[in-house]
């Protein structure tokens, strides 16, 4: 996904990103409390995507890589989180793709790649909110570097994460699949490394949400199973100075001829009102008061 022609973050599997559906809350119905939604700061105002990126888990097990650019310039930093975790390091300053393939250890001897298995879940009412990324989201928050200095690393085998264990609440009842990570293996780096000092506040915050194939069969949302490994042209949907490109768009577009509507559109309407007493109790519930700007996709 890109936004605003310039921050990028793609989820890629046998070096190929798997397809992504931009999916809005009109489709989504309960579970759009789950999803997290791509944004752009300008001034003090978030400007966020009024669609949530997903993509589909080809299967349990599944080793994946995360792909990010920042853009044009080198003076930007990314730190990667998933499920809402990270393991403490930014991105080294770059001004092309860097291709993240799992998280280090405290001093970055052991690198233990990413997979996708099934989710562990706790019994507890109590969900934490996160304060980067979420449950079942791939996210990176884009800084800009203020300071770098060279350090040395303290030796400390230790993982800085931990595999989450999601609550079984209503926040997070359709998030069955979590990353869980390798045994491990070892790093070896002779270049010096880096502290890198950032703003407080990112620039921008990209999220792609992945769920399992039978999360899109049950929310009625067609997907191409043979095709989730291979790259396709991306769309550019302009609003004023914010773009966002999306590869697949799942609400069907207007025709003449009702009958060409995709089953999408009908078996959305049928959820829509077997489900609107409980998509109306999570807006009441929500706790989030960010003051946000949604962007229109045309």
């Amino acid at each position: 996904m890109r936004i605003s022609n310039r921050w990028t973050l793609e989820i890629l599997v046998n070096k190929r990103p798997l397809k992504e559906y931009e999916i809005p809350d009109s489709v989504l119905g309960i579970s759009a409390s789950s999803a997290l939604k791509s944004y752009v700061v300008e001034g003090r105002r978030k400007k966020f995507c009024n669609s949530a990126t997903f993509v589909a888990v080809p299967s349990l097990g599944t080793y994946y890589n995360i792909k990010i650019s920042p853009g044009t310039t080198h003076e930007i930093a990314a730190r990667v989180f998933v499920d809402g975790s990270s393991d403490g390091f930014f991105t080294n300053k770059c001004n092309s793709s860097f291709i993240m393939k799992g998280f280090y250890n405290r001093n970055a001897t052991m690198m233990y790649n990413f997979f996708f298995e099934k989710t562990n879940w706790i019994e507890t009412d109590n969900v934490q909110n996160a304060e980067f990324g979420g449950y079942g989201a791939i996210s990176v928050y884009f800084y800009k570097i203020k300071h770098i200095y060279e350090t040395s690393l303290e030796y400390n085998s230790d993982k800085t994460f931990e595999e989450v264990k999601v609550p079984e609440a209503k926040k997070s009842f359709d998030v069955a699949l979590t990353t869980k990570f390798s045994n491990g293996i070892e790093s070896h780096c002779s270049d010096p490394w880096e502290m890198i000092i950032t703003e407080n506040d990112p620039l921008a915050v990209l999220h792609i949400n992945y769920r399992s194939v039978d999360w899109f069969y049950i929310k009625g949302i067609s997907i191409q199973e043979n095709s989730m490994q291979v790259a396709i042209a991306s769309t550019s949907n302009k609003n004023l100075t914010t773009t966002v490109d999306t590869k697949n768009e799942v609400i069907p577009k207007e025709t003449s001829d009702t009958e060409d509507k995709t089953s999408i559109d009908k078996t959305v309407k049928k959820n829509r009102r077997r489900k609107r007493y409980q998509e109306i109790i999570v807006l009441l519930d929500s706790d989030d008061d960010d003051t946000r700007e949604v962007m229109e996709l045309d």
